[in-house]
């Protein structure tokens, strides 16, 4: 049966998450997004190639998101990265929900899951074309692969390899 807690949990996350997959599927509106995020895919479809741009300082930063979000605008629109931003938010929420519960309980999986989601805007980030939480993701899935080659007896390297193909994906994230 599910309890009171269980029901409040589930209806705020529905909530959020609604509510940043409609901010998702509006028009870029956040600042990073349409400052970097979204203009430096534009320009590498624009010149047909990664070029330089010394009028915007935030090119130098890692881009491995803005990658995959110039294909997404080139079959698609530049509503396509925010919804692709929230699906890494989603894969990280349900990775941070199931390591939780698989070493304590389902309740305290569930109290995770609310802290972030009700921690200051992170249920916007959902909504937004930015990279944070990717790099939630690729972290999250970085210390899965861990926790998983440290608890095996046999066939256990392809999770190390797994942990740093993931944290390499992390670091070319941010800074």
């Amino acid at each position: 049966p599910i309890t009171p807690w269980e029901r409040f949990v589930r209806s705020f996350l529905i909530v959020t998450l609604v509510s940043a997959l409609l901010l998702a599927l509006a028009p870029p509106f956040s600042w990073d997004a349409i400052n970097y995020h979204l203009v430096v895919p534009q320009h590498y479809i624009e010149a047909g190639a990664i070029v330089q741009n010394l009028d915007n300082h935030f090119f130098g930063f890692p881009q491995n998101m803005e990658m995959l979000y110039g294909l997404l605008m080139m079959i698609g629109s530049d509503r396509a990265p925010a919804v692709l931003h929230f699906m890494m938010g989603l894969f990280s929420l349900i990775a941070i929900y199931n390591l939780v519960r698989r070493y304590s309980s389902s309740k305290a999986a569930s109290v995770s899951v609310l802290v972030l989601m009700a921690s200051f805007n992170l249920w916007q980030l959902f909504g937004w074309s930015y990279v944070d939480l990717s790099l939630m993701t690729y972290g999250t899935a970085s210390i899965i692969a861990i926790q998983q080659w440290l608890e095996r007896e046999q066939n256990k390297h392809h999770w190390i390899a797994i942990a740093a193909i993931a944290a390499s994906l992390a670091a070319g994230i941010k800074y």
